[in-house]
């Protein structure tokens, strides 16, 4: 496809797969020899595991959104900056019962296309950030209560 058609294709898929959560749609954009890169813990890289990733997102985040806010098309690859958000008012993520809180955060995903469908996904998202905001992390400025706390030396030569 080209460059342009790439991204709107793109475009089309996180509408209705992400934003939408159109479980039913994924034969549609997604190859059947799909492989993801970097997969929610616990889920697979393949399509079954992309099918797992949109119920266990909407299903965490009934109000989970994502917008892509930049796409750059080269030869099979697009990738794209967005910003996704929710708030974990519905079941579990990553084991952790809901938190009631929002977050907010920005992604990169590389998309590999082939014959009209997604083949491939690595995706880098900020969960740090989103971890922190759903409460689900320590601080990372400071020690757990009566940990003690050392001095680091750097030596100059």
């Amino acid at each position: 496809m080209p460059l342009k058609q790439n991204k709107q294709f793109v475009e089309r898929l996180w509408s209705e797969l992400l934003n939408q959560g159109r479980v039913d749609a994924l034969p549609e954009f997604v190859s059947p020899a799909f492989l993801d890169h970097s997969p929610l813990p616990g889920l697979s890289s393949g399509f079954d595991g992309m099918r797992d990733r949109l119920v266990l997102l909407h299903g965490a985040f009934p109000d989970f959104r994502s917008v892509i806010l930049d796409l750059t098309a080269e030869e099979d690859k697009v990738v794209a900056l967005v910003q996704s958000s929710g708030t974990h008012k519905g079941g579990p993520f990553l084991g952790a019962p809901a938190t009631g809180k929002p977050w907010s955060i920005q992604e990169i995903h590389i998309l590999r296309l082939a014959q009209g469908k997604l083949v491939e996904h690595w995706g880098i998202p900020d969960f740090w950030s989103m971890l922190q905001q759903l409460g689900l992390t320590l601080d990372p400025r400071g020690a757990p209560e009566g940990a003690a706390r050392r001095k680091t030396r750097c030596a100059v030569s």
